[in-house]
């Protein structure tokens, strides 16, 4: 199973801006991912964007398994906060 991160997730990972992680997605620094089918006949590609956890971590400069520590770690704490 791969593991994909969404744009806010990427800001946190990296601790930058939305507008920096998208300047990355425009430049080819981090190659986004597109879920789910393209509409025909639409004008615009609305599909959602993930990011494939790998390339974010060799941007961030950290292992993949470090970076999915870390969001496994968030998820639980913010679990237990909405308890």
């Amino acid at each position: 199973m791969k593991f994909l991160l969404t744009y806010r997730e990427v800001v946190e990972a990296a601790n930058v801006s939305i507008e920096t992680v998208k300047r990355w997605t425009h430049d080819g620094t981090l190659t986004p991912v597109k879920l789910g089918k393209r509409k025909r006949g639409a004008i615009r590609d609305n599909r959602a964007v993930r990011f494939k956890i790998g390339d974010v971590a060799a941007l961030v400069g950290v292992t993949p398994q470090e970076l999915r520590s870390t969001f496994k770690q968030y998820s639980t704490t913010s679990k237990v906060v909405e308890k």
